[in-house]
Parts: C-alpha cells; sequence; structure tokens
C-alpha cells in the first residue's frame, strides 16, 4: 500500500482565529489514495474522539464522540 507523507503548503493553514497562520503539523496526517488519514499523535492532541470513525482513533470505547479514555494496549 502506497502511503504519500504530505508536505505542509497553503492549504494546510489552520484559519481558526486564535491559532491564525499556523501549520498543520507534517505527522498529524497522511494521505493515501486521495484522502487524509488523522494520526494517533493528531487525535491525542485534539482531546477527544470526534465519532467519525477514524482509523487510528486512540479512545475506548472507539468511535464514540466525546469520549477521553485513551486505549492503551498493553499486549
Amino acid at each position: 500500500m502506497l502511503v504519500e507523507l504530505v508536505r505542509l503548503n497553503n492549504r494546510h493553514t489552520n484559519t481558526d482565529e486564535s491559532n491564525k497562520g499556523e501549520d498543520i503539523p507534517p505527522f498529524d496526517f497522511y494521505i493515501e489514495n486521495g484522502k487524509y488519514v488523522f494520526t494517533e499523535h493528531y487525535h491525542l492532541k485534539r482531546g477527544s474522539c470526534c465519532g467519525n470513525q477514524c482509523r487510528h482513533c486512540p479512545y475506548f470505547p472507539a468511535h464514540k464522540k466525546g469520549n477521553t479514555t485513551i486505549f492503551i494496549n498493553n499486549g
């Protein structure tokens, strides 16, 4: 499976007024088959589950919007 790591450019700029001009770091997502895939790092930084069935959802139970319990795999 080919995974294209993304280099930042103007279209990845955060437009939120509180963070105006901040770029989304390249380790927060990658593009696979033309779709953006957010990493576990991004979700942890976000602070809660968005409920959108994300592949790298680190919360437990996964895909439950607003959940903040982090899943830790010990084995």
